[in-house]
C-alpha cells in the first residue's frame, strides 16, 4: 500500500480544525512509540 493512499482526502476531510488534527498526530505518534517499545521487548 502506498504511504499517500493512507491519508487521502477523503480520511482527511474528518477533521474539522488543526486541533483536531493535531490531537490525531499526537495520538498516532505515541501509539507508534508504543508499538515499537513493545517490537524491542519481545526482540529480548
Amino acid at each position: 500500500m502506498n504511504k499517500d493512499d493512507l491519508l487521502n482526502g477523503d480520511f482527511l476531510k474528518q477533521f474539522k480544525t488543526r486541533d483536531e488534527l493535531t490531537s490525531f498526530m499526537e495520538h498516532l505518534h505515541s501509539r507508534g512509540i508504543e508499538q515499537l517499545l513493545e517490537g524491542e521487548l519481545d526482540a529480548h
